[in-house]
């Protein structure tokens, strides 16, 4: 029989004892609402990052983003950047630490004014390094001349950039290393070339060096093109070094049922496919719990598992998880194994160990219906900050055995990590 312990960690692990929760979504404007999603392992903040991108003379364009994050990963309260050809930045942020607590609205700072009779060397372009072109004036509290370099990867979306121009000193990065934007979906990692000094006065004459990757000069002929960033319609990539994109939207929802429904949402950048699955375990005891969740997922993570296990009499679990890779194609029902108490000639050792590598004791298991197989697991299966070590043997159903050692995500925020994963034909029971 399972403990309570680990019955409390089952339940956990289905969806129930995430222990943050953040409100998730994007949108135009000052605010936008979403549903409250749990967030992964080791995010322990909610965030709300609200910015607006000037490019040349058009309007501002003002995002705003909500998710999860780690706190360490927080972005800066408030800043503001003036770069070359005419990107102008502001944006402000929050970050908290209950469920929901970025439901609301944060303000953008002031938009810069007042020339200060002071600039920066400016330039901003697409690709690895930028060569100053121009003067920008610096504003209001904008103090530092900030020079930023790097290259988003987010999922298998890539974009390098370079900005140099006045902002204030909280915009400024002050090592050199992966600085990870948090995101609504994942942080975004970016290696970055940094450097922030002080303001030059207005008579001194323009900067010719170019700036690069590592503070040295390009040889001679060595040229870059020179465009604004971002393209059109990437200004919240700019702003929040997010990838905004056209991006797959899929269902979401989760409860303790065989089936459930959501929103339509976003995906993540790299998460090309929709999941929905159902799993049923029997516990013991006659108890009973019944999962439904659907989500994005990366098309790698995404393979169709149909099986059911029996790891002791009156202890069991059936499982069926689809993908697809259409907006909102996870919205059907799935269905569950089915089961059989007709025995197919065939038995297997079974256990199933709480907390432990192995299993010290065995006992035959009679095999009923479509599980032909034996199986062994060992291993961890996490969600949140929760998790269960567990090592059980006993009958399967063939699908079953495409569980490998290593990592398995079943959805957003799921993974099973086996050690151990041995899976064979049942013999047939002596007569």
């Amino acid at each position: 029989m399972l403990s309570p312990l680990a019955l409390g960690l089952l339940a956990a692990l289905l969806g129930a004892g995430s222990p943050l929760s953040c409100h998730r979504c994007n949108g135009t404007g000052l605010t936008c609402t979403g549903p409250l999603v749990p967030c992964a392992p080791l995010q322990d903040a909610c965030f709300t990052l609200t910015s607006e991108t000037h490019i040349g003379g058009t309007p501002g364009k003002v995002d705003t983003f909500k998710g999860c994050t780690a706190r360490t990963l927080c972005p800066p309260r408030s800043s503001t950047l003036s770069a070359g050809a005419g990107v102008r930045l502001r944006g402000g942020s929050v970050c908290c630490s209950h469920d929901g607590c970025n439901r609301g609205a944060v303000k953008l700072p002031l938009a810069p004014g007042v020339l200060t009779g002071r600039w920066c060397p400016g330039c901003a372009v697409e690709g690895p390094a930028c060569k100053p072109k121009e003067r920008v004036p610096c504003r209001d509290h904008e103090d530092q001349c900030l020079y930023v370099a790097g290259a988003i990867h987010v999922g298998s979306y890539n974009y390098s950039y370079a900005l140099g121009g006045c902002a204030t000193r909280s915009a400024c990065v002050s090592a050199v290393g992966v600085y990870e934007h948090p995101s609504p979906w994942q942080p975004a990692s970016t290696p970055l070339t940094t450097s922030c000094t002080p303001l030059q006065p207005a008579s001194t004459t323009l900067a010719t060096s170019t700036y690069s990757p590592n503070n040295q000069l390009h040889p001679p002929g060595n040229h870059w093109e020179l465009r604004v960033l971002p393209q059109p319609g990437q200004e919240g990539l700019l702003a929040a070094l997010l990838a905004s994109g056209s991006a797959l939207r899929c269902e979401e929802c989760f409860a303790f049922t065989t089936a459930c429904s959501g929103p339509v949402l976003p995906c993540d950048p790299g998460e090309g496919a929709c999941v929905s699955g159902v799993g049923h375990y029997t516990l013991g005891e006659g108890r009973t719990l019944s999962v439904a969740v659907r989500s994005c997922l990366e098309p790698s993570s995404c393979s169709q598992r149909h099986f059911s296990l029996t790891f002791r009499p009156g202890m069991a679990m059936r499982m069926n998880f689809t993908c697809c890779h259409q907006d909102g194609c996870n919205t059907g029902v799935v269905e569950l194994p089915s089961v059989s108490s007709t025995s197919n000639g065939r038995s297997c050792p079974s256990c199933f160990a709480e907390g432990a590598d192995h299993c010290d004791h065995m006992t035959p298991l009679p095999c009923t219906g479509e599980e032909d197989h034996c199986f062994e697991f060992t291993g961890t299966i996490t969600a949140g900050n929760a998790s269960l070590t567990k090592s059980s043997a006993g009958c399967a159903a063939p699908g079953a055995c495409r569980k490998r050692v290593g990592v398995t995500k079943y959805a957003r925020g799921v993974f099973d990590t086996l050690t151990r994963a041995v899976c064979y034909p049942a013999p047939r029971d002596e007569l």
